[in-house]
This record gives C-alpha cells, structure tokens and sequence, in this order.
C-alpha cells in the first residue's frame, strides 16, 4: 500500500511500543466488500493513508478533493457553518458527492486524531463502471445520507408547523346572525359573504349554522324560508384560543366529531373560524410538499400558484419561532427550485448545457427569507450566440415579476445585458471591477463576490471566479476600497422629534439592516474575498475564516449569532407588515421591542462595531474618515 499522504496530514500515529499501527485497509465493510481480490489489490495499490489532528479541515468548498476518504481510525464531523450534521467513524466513507462532480458545500473536520485512507476518484469511478454491485451499494449509502438529513430538517419543520399557533392560520372572518334571522336571509349573507359557516348568537352562548344544514332544512326536512336560523344552529360550538396549536385544533376534530371551530379568547371575541380543510392546507403548505409541485410545474402559471403558498409557509414557521437558519435554508432551496424550474421550461436543452443561470446578493448567500428584488445573472459559453438568448432572458426575468419577484431596481437581472455574458465578457468586466474600483464598480463586484449556480453548467462560474481571484492577487489596494462600504451606515436609532414627543410618539427607529446586517456580511465577505475563499454563505465564510486563523472562533460564533438574531428581529418586523407598502422595509421601531429582544439587539450591534474596527486596522480605513 502507498503511505504518501496528503499535503494538509500528519504520518499516521505509532504503537506505544514505537512500532507501526495496523493501518490495512478494511475489506469487511460495505461496499468494498463487493470486491474481488483483484479489485482489492488494486485498492491496495492506488490507496494512500494520511492522518489528521483533532480540528484539521479535510475538506471544504476551499480545498475540493480528488479522494474519496474512508475513515481508518478516529472520527470526522460534517460541519454546516458551527453547526455538526454528520459524524463518520471507522469504515465510513464521506465526500462521496465530490466523485459525481458535485461540490461540497459544507466542512470535514476531525473530531479527534484521525487516520484516512484516501483512494483517487478516477480508481474508485473506475470500481463504479466495472463492479456493479460495488457500484450500486456506495451509491445507496451517499443516498441514504442524504435523505437521512433531509428528512431530520422536514422532521423539524413538519414539528414547528404542527405546533404554530391557530393566529397564523388561516381562519374566516367570523359572521354572526342573530338567532331570528330568516333562513333565506342567513343563506343570502352566507353567500354574499362567501362562507359556508355562520356564527348564531343564541340564550345559551354561541351556535354553529352551516350551509349544507340550511340546504337540508329547506329541501329535505320541510322547514319553511321564513323559519329562524336558530332552531338549526348547533351549540355549545367548540372554541380554542389564538394560542393553541394547530395540533391542538386537529385533535379536537377528531375528538369531537365537528367540522369547524371557533378561534377567540372567549366566546364575545371570536376572531375567526377554522374548517378541518383550513388545517389541512396550513399542513399542506410545508416545504417538501412546496418542492414537489415547483419541479412537476408544467408552465409558469402553475408555479405562480404553488410560490403562493411559500409567504404562508415562512409566517407559520417564524410564528412557532423555528430557528431563522432553518427558514431561510427551506426559503432558499423552494426559491431556487423555481428560479430553475422557470429556465428550464424556457431555455432549450442546448442553452441548459452551455450557460449558468446565477442567483447573487442574499439569494446567493442563502440569507433571504422573504421575497426581494431579483439580483441574478447569466453565464454563457463563448461559442454560444444568437437572438433567442436575449428573447428567454427578458421572458425569464417577466416570469420572475409575475411570480411575485420584484424587479431589481439597479436592473442586476439576466435582461439586462450586462449581466448576460459571455465567459470571455464576464473575465474583462471583473478584470475592470477590480482595477478601476468606483463606487459602482465595488457595488456589482460585492453582488457579484456572492454568486451561486441555480441551474446550468457550474463550471462556468468557477472559471470565473478563478479569474477573479488572479486579478486580486495583483491588487493589494483594492480591499481598502472594498472594506469601507461596511463603515458607511450609522448604527445609532433616530428617536421622534420634541414635537412628536410631546404628543407621546417615543419612537426610536433603525434601519436594522444597514445599522448591523450589512456591516457584518460585508465585512466577512471582504476578509474571505482578501483570502480566496470560495464560500458564500456569511455563516460558512466564518467558519472558513476560523479555520484560516484570520477570525478568533469566539468572536466569528458572536458575529454568527448576531447576525441569526437581527435577521430574525428584521423579518418578524417585516411580517408584520405583510400586505403594506413598508412590507420589506428594514426599520425596527426599538421602543417597542421587549426588554430581551432589545438587550438582544444592542448586543448585535456591539459585535458589529468589532468587526468595524477590526476592518479599519485591517486595512487603514481611518485614512478615509
């Protein structure tokens, strides 16, 4: 067996007496218990040890590996950002993904001293195509992972929706008839009111009328239209707070047998009423269920009606205070389904092969929880041309604004023919981006810097990208002019004047976004940029920065949570003002906070103003204040 070992490893480790351990590889586990003895002995051959101290990066976006590891001894952990989804012990195999041409997009870092073998991908492809067993068991498992992680999110998700609260759901405005309406005349409001449930104030409380009981009434049991409603209402109805769970309301269904319930504090403040179907669809409008009707969409009017569904979706999850990383990482991967869903349908497969549809900005980091402006771009081959490109670029981009997707006000959108390039294109606007940095200049290169592929060749990008990083190389100065964008915004609230005062309005309103939010992504995104970092996420950026020595691990876990924390305050402001023109407004009104979202708050910020500081000594930005 070959002992050459990775550049990043150390020898692997001795026997207390000073001789060598056992490092043969296993052939008992699966699936290299397929293999013939010759299959073996090739492994054998082809196959190299490397060892790991506790807390090395095996492999990362940064360092794509051309191995696939197997874990001899010891424990390696898949990390997403500071957070642990995966351990792999011995017999274990992990960066399976990266034999299929997929990149990672998570860490591998060894939980203790590790010792790996590390077979080359073209050797193991090469067992793939020629052991068919061998083949279809190491294919299994890297499946099973990945549903295994998938299901443990849905399992979280499919949790929080079942214990949000009845005020998110989507209960009817309540009706109420008096107990001597007509019956013709509560058919005719029930109709004009487009409800199938009324509310009967009766002596004994409130009662329960629907229209299939007044049609039965006046069909089949001999009522007359003029006889009153409340001979037919049926009482006590069932009632439960705004703060029970919609498990609760599903439990009561079944318990008692009825078919609506009654949503109020009490029986004289009835807010709405909830039909079985009404729970129903809140259970039905979960992420997994969302994901299957964007990728069987036949045209983008069926997709229009499923993207309606994902705003009802994030209010029942923000309501039952799921964890922001995990809406926006449900958010992300529904908005990217459709945003390649809709180039798929529009784009012939010859254009799929050739281009790299791009989203950027906060779509591209992941961070995006509600819908905002479109930022997105388009990658083509060199030899790819023709006026049909321009036809489906503009289609796509109207899509988008049908769908929901405003358009981006500085036009960051593929119709827009600046950012529809050529790879060839795309290398000369970089090249100008990073050696004549104006202000807009350093705007596109920061919307640019956070790109991610949603449908298309990928490699399209990272030649790109690769680009980018040569120039940069060459251009120490460019990052003090890059840096100072996360300095420019006030982080101080802006209280109401003396007049407003005296008539009692105490607000003290921030723009959260500018005063925390964008300091710490743009900040962290300059520090990666400066290290040729190729993750785009805020949070998997700081995990890199950690790993590269360049961040303290305290201090990049306080930025992390701040940054969770002010997204989270901003979205729940932004939610509850749905349906206004301030619906995407970053404004907090801190007054109004509670004393732990407040303290919660100032803390953020504090550790903004590190960052802030850290970034002026670090590239002498108080020569430009």
């Amino acid at each position: 067996m070959s002992t050459d070992l990775a550049a990043t490893a150390d020898r692997p480790p001795a026997a207390p007496d000073g001789s060598a351990t056992d490092t043969a590889f296993d052939f008992s586990v699966p699936p290299f218990d397929r293999l013939t003895e010759v299959e073996r002995t090739a492994v054998t051959d082809h196959a190299a040890l490397a060892c790991f101290v506790k807390g090395t990066c095996i492999v990362s976006a940064d360092t794509p590996p051309a191995h696939l590891f197997v874990v001899h001894s010891g424990a390696v952990a898949e990390q997403d950002g500071f957070e642990t989804v995966a351990r792999f012990g011995p017999g274990d195999s992990f960066a399976t993904r990266t034999l299929f041409g997929t990149p990672v997009d998570t860490r591998f870092v060894a939980d203790e001293t590790t010792v790996c073998h590390l077979l080359p991908h073209a050797a193991v492809l090469d067992l793939v195509r020629r052991n068919r067993g061998f083949g279809d068991v190491l294919i299994r498992r890297h499946a099973q992972r990945l549903i295994a992680r998938s299901a443990a999110l849905r399992e979280r998700e499919i949790s929080a929706v079942g214990l949000a609260r009845l005020r998110a759901a989507p209960a009817h405005p309540p009706l109420y008839l008096d107990a001597d309406t007509s019956l013709h005349e509560a058919a005719r409001q029930m109709r004009a009111e487009g409800v199938d449930v009324a509310l009967v104030r009766q002596s004994g409380g409130i009662g329960v009328v629907t229209g299939p009981a007044l049609r039965n009434a006046v069909l089949l049991d001999g009522h007359a239209a003029t006889d009153p409603v409340g001979t037919l209402a049926v009482a006590p109805a069932v009632r439960l707070s705004p703060d029970h769970s919609v498990l609760d309301a599903l439990a009561r269904f079944g318990d008692h047998g009825v078919r609506h319930i009654l949503v109020g504090a009490d029986a004289t403040s009835i807010t709405g009423v909830l039909e079985q179907g009404d729970i129903l669809r809140v259970l039905a409008d979960r992420s997994d269920i969302i994901a299957g009707r964007i990728d069987h969409a036949a045209h983008p009017v069926a997709l229009g009606k499923t993207v309606a569904s994902l705003e009802a979706m994030i209010g029942v999850l923000q309501d039952a205070d799921v964890d922001s990383r995990l809406i926006a990482n449900l958010v992300t991967d529904l908005n990217r389904r459709v945003f390649r869903r809709l180039y798929e349908m529009l784009a012939p497969a010859r254009l799929l092969d050739k281009s790299c549809l791009l989203v950027m900005g906060s779509e591209g980091r992941g961070e995006q929880i509600l819908r905002t402006d479109q930022d997105n771009g388009l990658i083509v081959a060199d030899d790819t041309h023709g006026p049909s490109l321009r036809k489906i670029a503009e289609e796509f981009t109207e899509h988008l604004v049908q769908l929901g997707y405003p358009p981006c006000p500085g036009h960051i959108m593929v119709s827009n023919p600046d950012w529809r390039l050529s790879v060839r294109d795309w290398h000369h606007r970089v090249r100008q981006w990073v050696h004549t940095p104006n202000e807009e200049a350093l705007l596109n290169l920061a919307i640019f810097v956070d790109a991610a592929v949603v449908a298309g060749d990928a490699t399209l990008l990272a030649r790109v990208r690769g680009g980018l990083f040569e120039h940069l190389s060459a251009n120490a100065a460019f990052f003090s002019h890059f840096a100072r964008a996360a300095l420019n915004f006030d982080d101080q609230p802006q209280s109401a004047g003396l007049l407003a005062i005296l008539r009692g309005d105490r607000r003290q309103m921030i723009d959260v976004k500018k005063a925390g939010i964008f300091p710490i992504v743009h900040g962290v995104r300059t520090l990666a940029l400066e290290h040729r970092l190729a993750a785009t996420g805020t949070v998997r950026r700081l995990a890199a920065l950690t790993e590269a020595g360049v961040l303290d691990r305290a201090f990049a876990e306080d930025l992390a949570e701040s940054l969770h924390s002010l997204q989270r305050l901003r979205t729940k402001a932004q939610l509850a003002r749905t349906g206004t023109a301030a619906a995407t407004d970053s404004t907090l009104d801190l007054a109004r906070l509670g004393g732990l979202d407040r303290a919660q708050f100032h803390e953020c910020i504090q550790n903004a103003r590190r960052l802030k500081d850290l970034l002026r000594t670090r590239y002498h930005l108080a020569l430009f204040e």
